[in-house]
């Protein structure tokens, strides 16, 4: 994730990914200190030949509330998402 931007009890996240696969993001988990967020990709053909070419996404996660100071933290890395 290279960042994420939020509006009201959404949070958009900001990643690049391959052009081949399909993307969810979630927030498995949801504290007063901090939102933890995960980018799953699954290939849409799997074993099928594909360019390796990156492009940026943009996939929403519904939160139970706003965010209000709230830490982004991505779930594989551990480290905050930076908003932007």
């Amino acid at each position: 994730m290279t960042s994420y931007s939020a509006d009201g009890t959404r949070l958009t996240l900001h990643f690049w990914g391959g052009v081949c696969s399909d993307y969810a993001a979630s927030a498995p988990a949801q504290s007063s200190a901090a939102v933890t967020v995960k980018i799953t990709g699954v290939e849409r053909e799997p074993g099928r030949p594909c360019v390796l070419m990156a492009r940026r996404f943009d996939r929403k996660v519904a939160l139970d509330r706003p965010l209000d100071g709230r830490k982004v933290v991505d779930v594989v890395t551990g480290e905050p998402v930076p908003r932007g």
